[in-house]
């Protein structure tokens, strides 16, 4: 039983993100919703940011965690994990750990 525990705390621990706010409940304006490859949900909202679910927390990020805008308007992952979050400024890549302005609006 402690192997499993193990187990299942080093999973969610590699499969999840220590980012934004942690919430109870997420906007009422969700424009887009994406599940990434490793089954993080995120909802990207008209202008309040980003929501982000990874099975057990539920985080609320914004910019000033360093998204280019709070008005979310499209989610996509490339092949190595980023994710990239369209707005209405700009385009704001995440790398797993810090959230990065790739074009501007």
């Amino acid at each position: 039983m402690m192997l499993l525990t193990i187990f299942l705390v080093s999973f969610f621990a590699s499969n999840s993100y220590d980012i934004g706010v942690t919430v109870t409940q997420i906007d009422k304006t969700i424009w887009t919703i994406y599940q990434d490859k490793k089954s993080n949900y995120w909802f990207g909202s008209k202008e309040n940011g980003l929501y982000y679910y990874n099975g057990q927390h539920l985080k609320h990020i914004t910019t000033k965690n360093g998204l280019v805008s709070n008005g979310i308007r499209g989610i996509q992952e490339d092949a190595n994990g980023n994710i990239f979050f369209d707005t209405e400024k700009g385009v704001s890549k995440f790398d797993g750990h810090t959230f990065k302005t790739v074009a501007n609006g």
